[in-house]
């Protein structure tokens, strides 16, 4: 008995010790960041209209109607849909449910956050696990074609091609990582509890309508943490810091200054790498949907680093295999922000997804027509 007291104990200061060091690790990064907004005010105001630029010409354009149309589908009953073909390719490939396959499909055609905040409203509505969102939180979480291909490719590196097999790195890398993800699912996975309401979806006008407050919400987010760490980014690059300790925190700290940053500096595998982390500013972008799921960050951030490899090597050996992208591209040609404004397969992913939520009525009538035989 005295042992268990002993344990308990032990386990309570070993928790409120955690509690203080993350407390002051806190309050430290807080009044650092007020300082170098203080010593910087020129720097910080630069960064902010740069981020603001940023998110008006680029990112709601390309990113706003792709959160309306995913989260419609989370909300309308065409998400309870089940498909027999798409349900067996998703369980041999990844161990995770049909449902799971539009998740996949958007994070690799509409990128960060997408993917995670689809993950995450399938398991607030009781379709998939909570294990089975961890898992898809770990590969459905990169930028899409028209950033990686159009912003970095063509913009950055100079090359469409070269922009293509980061891409297409970035993919295979991520079909790896979830492939990988299925040797760890677990028999006894859990399901959130929810009033039925909720779970039988909506109709197709209350869904879109719940979707564009649910959107313009998450919208709000990104560009916040967008304009924060541009803000950062600015201070950072005008730092004495040396070349290199700028060059890492910059490539690490967000996706489009750190892709910037690798383009003018590193090789394509590299840029693929700082990619494929997504930088500290995308993992905070998904905070809530990695909070939902109860995942731990440190397993998340080790998948980012997993995948920043793994891109790295796949890029490198698909060079190999095409060498005409090295020939081609030129390194530090400055980004067009106007890059990732439209995109063909989202307007057809558009298209598909409207066609969907017609049909998603006469899904859900029909439903409890037979429910009621």
């Amino acid at each position: 008995m005295n042992v268990l007291k002993k344990e308990i104990l032990s386990r309570k200061i070993n928790k409120s010790g955690i509690f203080v060091v993350r407390y002051l690790l806190c309050s430290f990064i807080t009044f650092f960041m007020a300082f170098l907004l203080l010593k910087f005010p020129a720097l910080s105001v630069a960064g902010v209209k740069k981020g603001i630029e940023v998110c008006t010409e680029s990112l709601i354009p390309s990113l706003y109607p792709f959160m309306i149309i995913t989260n419609a589908y989370i909300l309308s009953p065409v998400s309870e849909m089940k498909l027999p073909p798409l349900e067996k390719l998703c369980r041999f490939l990844f161990g995770l449910p049909g449902s799971a396959g539009a998740v996949i499909l958007f994070s690799f055609t509409a990128g960060l956050p997408v993917g995670a905040e689809m993950s995450a409203g399938l398991y607030r509505k009781g379709i998939i696990s909570r294990q089975e969102c961890s898992r898809l939180l770990c590969f459905c979480v990169n930028p899409g074609p028209a950033f990686v291909i159009s912003a970095v490719g063509n913009g950055m590196l100079g090359s469409s091609a070269a922009g293509a097999l980061i891409y297409a790195s970035l993919v295979i890398s991520s079909l790896i990582i979830g492939f990988s993800t299925r040797f760890f699912a677990t028999e006894n996975e859990t399901y959130i509890s929810l009033p039925s309401q909720v779970r039988t979806g909506e109709s197709g006008t209350g869904s879109i309508e719940k979707a564009v407050v649910k959107s313009s919400r998450a919208i709000f987010n990104v560009c916040a943490w967008v304009v924060a760490f541009s803000c950062l980014s600015e201070i950072i690059g005008n730092s004495g810091l040396p070349e290199g300790a700028k060059a890492f925190l910059l490539c690490t700290s967000e996706i489009t200054n750190g892709s910037l940053i690798a383009s003018e500096k590193f090789t394509v595998p590299v840029v693929a790498s700082v990619i494929g982390f997504s930088g500290f500013c995308g993992h905070l972008q998904i905070m809530g949907a990695i909070n939902t799921a109860e995942m731990e960050y440190k397993y998340f951030l080790v998948s980012r680093i997993i995948n920043s490899a793994l891109a790295a090597v796949i890029c490198s050996l698909l060079m190999r295999l095409f060498p005409v992208a090295r020939e081609t591209f030129s390194v530090g040609i400055k980004p067009d922000g106007r890059a990732t404004s439209g995109s063909v397969v989202l307007s057809v992913l558009m298209l598909i997804m409207a066609v969907l939520f017609v049909i998603g009525d006469d899904y859900k009538l029909n439903r409890k027509k037979s429910e009621k035989v």
